[in-house]
Parts: C-alpha cells; sequence; structure tokens
C-alpha cells in the first residue's frame, strides 16, 4: 500500500548516509512505499451506462444549451454520465 509520508522521510534520510548499501535499502523501501495497489473492493455502480437513445437525446439536449446537471435530472441519471455521452466518451 502506498505511504508517500513515510516514503519521503526514508528518502530524506537516506541523504545522511555515507555507505551506498544503506542507500540503496533505503530507496527499495521507499520505492515499494509509492507503489498503488487496486482495492480489492469496488462497489457496484449505482446509476448504468445510458442507453443508445438517451446517448442521442443527451446530445441533443446539450446542443440546445441544457446544462449537464439539468440533463441528468431530466434522464434520472448522475452528471457524469451525461458528461461521458455528450462528449462521446460513453460506452
Amino acid at each position: 500500500m502506498s505511504n508517500i509520508p513515510l516514503a519521503r522521510r526514508k528518502l530524506q534520510s537516506a541523504q545522511n548516509l555515507k555507505r551506498l548499501a544503506e542507500v540503496q535499502v533505503l530507496i527499495k523501501q521507499s520505492l515499494k512505499l509509492l507503489d498503488r495497489r487496486k482495492p480489492k473492493f469496488k462497489a457496484p455502480p449505482e446509476h448504468k451506462s445510458l442507453t443508445r437513445s438517451q446517448r442521442k437525446e443527451a446530445r441533443r439536449l446539450r446542443r440546445e444549451g441544457l446544462s449537464i446537471h439539468r440533463i441528468a435530472l431530466i434522464l434520472k441519471t448522475t452528471s457524469g454520465r451525461i458528461s461521458e455521452a455528450a462528449n462521446g466518451k460513453a460506452h
């Protein structure tokens, strides 16, 4: 798991070391602390992807000048889903 503050402290302490082997050990330990791992659990999406007709409607409403928030309320979904559709990134 990542721990940036601890990695920073280890690297700072390595600056003061004289022996290369000690520096290498601290650098190796620090690099492990910088790795991010995917969480084992991911919550299921609360809103399903938009249908093709919903994406088409969202794009039409956006071209007419409605806000993403307003379109989301109309289509009963999230503004993120509408943004995806409006920008052509929806699946």
